[in-house]
């Protein structure tokens, strides 16, 4: 196994598992023979988050080159930790492959069995989902989200699961006027100076906000993520149009600072349109 690339009657997939069972070798790269789990959690965090990144831009833009290559790095995370386990032998990746479609196809009994009337009501689909889940040690449908998960990642989580089994909003209108009650709570909160209660209810908002988000199947996090690029491209806006003027950011007006701002949001707007005008078409 020299050159696992050199051998043309392997495939792809079986040529990617060779190379990293070979850079966990004998002979291997001393950096990846020293990975374990606890090495590989910040890369394999890292790597999602540029996944959803890449997401962003092709939905955008039409260009699906990023989100090629970060959905490979993805899975360098996956096929490494199938090469650790496959060494403890624990598991391999063929396991996780079969494991999965196993899955698939019993969570999908109205595709993959002969049924009088196939389930085309996703509602109903969503409902099986949770009776056909194994039976497990949890004792709530919520425990099976991660705790490590980001906070707003999790409040969707919550409200995606408790929606399976109905106990959800019955429209976007009945929602939006949950959010604009919470804010008038967080403002009584504000009005009574107690950190206690304005703690609690700049919460309600937030997790108000993420079902929200859940509701145009938008994930709060990844709106949030475009938030704080927008920002951060409007304040180099901003930074370099005092500089062309000889003038420190730091030494502006509150009034000269508006304005500027006001300035980044009209001009990076057009280039925005502009970028959209000349993507690919879908």
């Amino acid at each position: 196994m020299d050159n696992p690339t050199a051998d043309p009657s392997t495939t792809p997939l079986e040529k990617l598992l060779e190379v990293m069972q070979k850079l966990r070798g004998p002979h291997g790269c001393p950096w990846d023979k020293e990975q374990d789990l606890s090495s590989l959690r910040s890369g394999l965090l890292e790597e999602c988050y540029e996944v959803l990144s890449e997401m962003e831009t092709a939905l955008h833009t039409n260009d699906w080159s990023g989100l090629k290559k970060e959905l490979g790095d993805l899975l360098l995370q996956i096929v490494f930790q199938a090469q650790l386990a496959s060494e403890k032998n624990f598991f391999n990746f063929s396991d996780l492959c079969t494991s999965l479609t196993q899955k698939l196809i019993s969570q999908h009994p109205h595709v993959f069995e002969n049924h009088p009337e196939p389930l085309r009501n996703l509602q109903t689909v969503l409902r099986n989902w949770e009776k056909l889940k194994p039976k497990t040690n949890r004792n709530s449908l919520l425990d099976g989200i991660p705790q490590t998960a980001p906070q707003l990642l999790q409040a969707e989580c919550m409200g995606t699961k408790t929606a399976h089994i109905g106990f959800d909003f019955d429209s976007y209108n009945t929602l939006r006027t949950r959010v604009d009650e919470e804010l008038a709570e967080l403002d009584k909160a504000v009005a009574s100076k107690e950190k206690a209660n304005i703690y609690h209810e700049l919460g309600d908002v937030f997790f108000s906000l993420a079902n929200l988000s859940r509701w145009h199947n938008i994930s709060a996090e990844v709106a949030l993520r475009g938030a704080n690029q927008r920002f951060v491209e409007r304040f180099h806006f901003m930074e370099s149009y005092f500089e062309e003027q000889g003038k420190n950011i730091a030494d502006a007006t509150a009034q000269e600072l508006d304005r500027a701002w006001q300035k980044a949001k009209e001009t990076l707007s057009k280039t925005a349109c502009l970028t959209e005008s000349h993507s690919p078409s879908s």
